[in-house]
Parts: C-alpha cells; sequence; structure tokens
C-alpha cells in the first residue's frame, strides 16, 4: 500500500459519527470515502505491479504512475469536502418544520426537484426553470458561485451552509460533498424571523442521482 493510500485509510478510521441525527448522512459519507480510496488503492497498485513485473514498457508505467497519483489525489480531495461536511453538520443546527407550517402553500419546482412551504399571504411567486422566487427568498440551482461558510442549518438530510447579514442571507445546499441549490433570503420589518426560518424547515430536495 502507497503511503499516500495509507494516510486515506487512516483518515477513514479516525472518522467519528457527528450524533444520532447524522446517523444516514455518515453512513454514506463513509460508504463514499471507501470507496473512494479502495479505487485508488488498486490504481496504484496496478501502477507499482507494471513497474515491479518488468513486463509493462517504462512508458506504460509512467502512465500509469501518474494515473494512480491524479486518482489518490482526487480521492484525498473528495475525502476532505466530506470531511469538512461532516464538521458542518455536527454544528448545524436541525430546522423541523412547525405545526403552523402545515397550512401553508407548498410550492414545487419540477424542473429543479424541490419544494417549499410559504405563507398563504405569499402569492406573487415566480417558479419556473430557473428555480423559485417569492421576493423575499429564492431557490435556484448552484452555479458555481461563492459562498462564505459562516453558519449552517440541517434540513431533510441536507445541509444549508453560508453567511447571514441584516440585509441577505445565503446558503449552499449541499449533501454527500455535492453542492446543489443556493438559498437567498431578504429580511425585511415586515417578516419576522421565525417565519424565515418556518420557511427554511420545510425545503426538501430530490435525491442526487
Amino acid at each position: 500500500m502507497g503511503k499516500m493510500a495509507q494516510a486515506l485509510a487512516f483518515l477513514l478510521l479516525g472518522a467519528v459519527a457527528a450524533g444520532g441525527g447524522a446517523g444516514f448522512f455518515l453512513y454514506q459519507a463513509n460508504v463514499d470515502r471507501s470507496a473512494l480510496i479502495a479505487k485508488a488503492q488498486e490504481a496504484q497498485r496496478n501502477a507499482e505491479e507494471a513497474v515491479d513485473s518488468g513486463k509493462a514498457v517504462t512508458d506504460e508505467a509512467n502512465r500509469k504512475l501518474e494515473q494512480a497519483s491524479e486518482e489518490v489525489a482526487k480521492a484525498r480531495a473528495r475525502v476532505r469536502v466530506l470531511e469538512e461536511e461532516r464538521e458542518w453538520f455536527a454544528k448545524a443546527d436541525i430546522l423541523v418544520p412547525p405545526r403552523a407550517t402545515q397550512y401553508w402553500k407548498e410550492w414545487l419546482n419540477y424542473t429543479h426537484g424541490f419544494t417549499v412551504k410559504l405563507p398563504l399571504n405569499i402569492t406573487d411567486v415566480k417558479n419556473n426553470e430557473s428555480g423559485l422566487d417569492a421576493g423575499w427568498i429564492t431557490v435556484k440551482p448552484y452555479m458555481n458561485e461563492t459562498v462564505a461558510p459562516e453558519t449552517a442549518y440541517a434540513v431533510n438530510g441536507w445541509l444549508l451552509v453560508g453567511s447571514k447579514s441584516e440585509t441577505s442571507w445565503v446558503f449552499r445546499v449541499q449533501t454527500a460533498g455535492t453542492i446543489a441549490y443556493l438559498v437567498y433570503v431578504y429580511p425585511n420589518p415586515r417578516l419576522s424571523e421565525q417565519t424565515i426560518m418556518n420557511a427554511l424547515s420545510t425545503l426538501t430536495f430530490r435525491d442526487l442521482e
């Protein structure tokens, strides 16, 4: 086993569960890490065997070594992302929809596969292939925007990681190391923070393929 692969294996063995509520998330993260590490180890073993056996020409051996190095780098990067996500999940406030939201209207975005409930007095909502825009809350696909990770919420197994100011909140929505959506919130004097949090707690997202 190469040194890089050993380091990855030790990193995997050192992972600690973030709590009962994160059990499924941590299980999936561990499965992903294990698969990536195994793939990197196999690629590196293949390259080492090619060199040791003397059956492969130098160019082929170098190609396999380079490929193994790339696989290890990808696996290490993936593990870092999953570890960071696990840490945020452990610190996140878990949002649970209160009973009052049962009477709110649920908006479904067919194109991007997410839903959110909003108070019945919210009627001016744009809900199309670009996402959902209700003025004070917007949900749309993630397009490599930069979001400062300062606070986190957990909603239905997904993480909302981002930042909050007096005039705007922005969160990247992610799971299993993949960022899929962005949520923007624009607080205003006519909107209580509790209403905002209640709306965020109703968010659902389809499983990633």
